[in-house]
C-alpha cells in the first residue's frame, strides 16, 4: 500500500516537473531504475579506486559488475522503449567484450598470438 502511495506521489504534476527526468524513460514498475544505473557507476569507480591494484584483477572485477548489470537489464527490462533496452544491452555487451580483449592484452602472450590478435583488432 505504501508503494502505491509513493508511486501516486511520483505522478503528481509537481513531482513530474521536478523529478520526472529521473524516471520518465522507464516503465512505471521500474521508476527506481535510475538509482540502479547510478549504483553501477559507483561500483565501477569503487573497483577502480579501492579494488585490486593489478590490472588483470581490476578487469575481472569490472567484468563481474558489467555482467551483473547486463543480467539485471535483461531480466527486468526497465526501459519504456524496447529500442533503448536493445541499445543498453548492446553497450553493456560491447563493454564486456572490450574488457575481455583488454584482459588478453594485459597478460603476456606468445609472439604469434600477439601478432594475430593485433591483426584481428586492426581489421
Amino acid at each position: 500500500i505504501d508503494g502505491r502511495r509513493r508511486r501516486g506521489a511520483l505522478l503528481s504534476r509537481d513531482s513530474i516537473n521536478q523529478l520526472g527526468f529521473l524516471f520518465w524513460g522507464y516503465r512505471p514498475a521500474r521508476w527506481y531504475w535510475e538509482a540502479v544505473v547510478h549504483l553501477r557507476k559507483v561500483l565501477v569507480v569503487a573497483v577502480l579506486a579501492f579494488g585490486p591494484h593489478t590490472p588483470a584483477l581490476q578487469l575481472c572485477s569490472l567484468a563481474w559488475v558489467l555482467a551483473l548489470a547486463l543480467l539485471l537489464n535483461v531480466v527486468f527490462l526497465p526501459y519504456a522503449a524496447s529500442a533503448i533496452t536493445r541499445v543498453e544491452n548492446f553497450s553493456l555487451g560491447t563493454l564486456l567484450v572490450t574488457l575481455a580483449v583488454g584482459l588478453l592484452l594485459v597478460q603476456p602472450l606468445p609472439a604469434v598470438l600477439a601478432v594475430s590478435l593485433g591483426l584481428f583488432l586492426v581489421v
